[in-house]
């Protein structure tokens, strides 16, 4: 009895020991097929929107992205931001080998609806360590706020 036991644990250990070297082996060849390729395509552009006293402001992440990439448009109501994320490249790095890489690159645009009340020609835009802050004054048309109570 205790023999079956034994060989029953064998066979567990040999089992698992199996799958964890199949697994290593299958994470191998899916790193080799992936190692060098850039990943292109749409990027995922993450954004906060608020509200102060004064203004509306739009607040993209950016990281990676050149100030010269983006182009901001404000038409009908709609702000629109376009870009490009490119791979670096650096001149002491020509010769090298990527293990893995996971960023994305390529093309994004995100629109955001704007509301009837700011001041379009005096948007401002500021872009730092890959922050890209939009700035939409408020033009004191919207009417307050009114409290309504609820009769019974």
């Amino acid at each position: 009895m205790e023999n079956e036991k034994n060989i029953g644990r064998d066979i567990l250990n040999d089992l698992k020991e199996g799958f964890s070297e199949l697994g290593s082996r299958v994470n191998r060849a899916l790193e080799d097929l992936t190692v060098n390729e850039v990943v292109e395509g749409e990027v995922n552009v993450r954004s906060d929107v608020y509200e102060t006293v004064t203004a509306y402001v739009i607040e993209l992440e950016l990281p990676g992205v050149q100030k010269e990439m983006v182009k901001i448009s404000a038409r009908e109501n709609y702000l629109t931001v376009k870009g490009q994320k490119t791979p670096q490249q650096d001149a002491d790095t020509v010769d090298y080998r990527y293990h893995k890489r996971e960023r994305r690159y390529g093309s994004f645009m995100r629109s955001f609806q704007l509301p009837d009340y700011i001041e379009m020609e005096n948007i401002k835009a500021r872009f730092n360590h890959g922050l890209l802050s939009i700035h939409f004054p408020k033009s004191g048309e919207a009417e307050a706020p009114v409290q309504i109570d609820i009769e019974e």
